[in-house]
């Protein structure tokens, strides 16, 4: 297990900056404010964590190359610090049963808002309504802990944010267009790249925390995740034609997260809901919507300020669903 630490951070980000030429000790010293000694452990942990960096004595240091495992704590710390606070509590494991399982464990026990879980390889990963989602090695899984100032009844919100996060990250960083399946699959034409499931603690009128686990098929082209319905699973790799560093994706959804987080608490859903409709290929579309009370056949309609699906059902009635597996139809089907 590794753990995000300031010094290393610190110590990356002016080593990146530079990179390749050296930096003496000394602007190492004043650009992060600590000791000789803690520059020389931060550079030896860094060195454990792969990254190659060469040490000349009385001159400085050198970053030669990143890790060969693109998937590293300060590698996601030194590219998010100066943007978003959630860098401060990182974790990543080897292989763990579900980041979702460590992450509400963590939130239970005081855990902060940000507070992140990865795993290379998860050995009991579980997508929506129980199902077993497979998690192998060059994928993306992770959890991550948020304590929103929202009331209970807009929780939905929040998941939905996530999507919009991780489609914007996907699209930035592999540059294909995806798009949004409700509640939160991302698509890229007919094929399903990353899932989405938000699990939370709550009283009446407050929310504790809300624990949400993504699982992304970024490089795994041997495994992919079939953990879908009516989309063939793919990897961001197949799609892109190139690898993705994983970390500068993961990087780039923490900070994506966390900006729309604040919009959401300071201003509401309107913006969250117009930016889902706007990228979301289930509206218009007919659909069968499964759930633990049965299945529901209709014509997605609308999704609401509480980012619940409206659909015109075949009974002629509008139902709205905050949960469930929907099945799109062929688009020959839709209007």
């Amino acid at each position: 297990m590794i753990k995000s630490n300031i010094n290393r951070t610190l110590v990356l980000m002016k080593l990146l900056k530079q990179s390749p030429s050296l930096v003496s000790s000394s602007d190492l010293i004043s650009c992060t404010e600590i000791s000789r000694q803690a520059i020389w452990k931060a550079v030896e942990s860094l060195k454990n964590e792969g990254f190659i960096i060469e040490a000349i004595p009385q001159k400085g240091y050198r970053l030669v190359s990143l890790p060969d495992n693109d998937l590293s704590v300060s590698y996601i710390t030194a590219l998010t610090c100066s943007i978003c606070p959630w860098y401060k509590n990182i974790i990543l494991f080897e292989s763990i049963d579900s980041t979702q399982i460590e992450a509400k464990r963590l939130a239970r026990s005081g855990s902060g808002s940000g507070t992140t879980v990865i795993s290379r390889v998860q050995t009991a990963g579980r997508g929506r309504m129980d199902r077993k989602w497979m998690s192998p090695p060059e994928g993306l899984y992770f959890s991550v802990i948020t304590r929103p100032v929202i009331p209970p009844g807009q929780i939905q919100i929040l998941n939905l944010a996530a999507g919009i996060a991780a489609r914007k990250a996907i699209s930035s960083s592999a540059g294909i267009e995806c798009d949004l399946k409700w509640p939160n699959d991302i698509l890229s034409g007919n094929a399903k790249l990353c899932g989405i499931i938000s699990e939370a603690s709550m009283e009446i009128d407050s929310v504790h925390y809300i624990v949400t686990g993504i699982g992304i098929n970024v490089n795994n082209s041997e495994k992919l995740n079939q953990n879908t319905t009516d989309f063939k699973a793919a990897t961001i790799e197949q799609l892109s034609g190139k690898k993705i560093n994983r970390s500068f994706l993961l990087s780039l959804f923490l900070q994506y997260f966390y900006e729309i987080l604040k919009l959401f608490e300071n201003e509401g859903s309107q913006e969250i809901i117009k930016e889902y409709r706007k990228h979301c290929s289930t509206l218009g579309r007919n659909v069968s919507v499964i759930t633990r009370k049965g299945i529901f056949k209709g014509k997605v309609e609308n999704i609401n300020q509480k980012g619940e699906l409206a659909v015109l059902t075949e009974r002629g009635e509008t139902t709205f669903f905050s949960a469930g597996d929907v099945i799109h139809a062929p688009l020959s089907e839709s209007l």
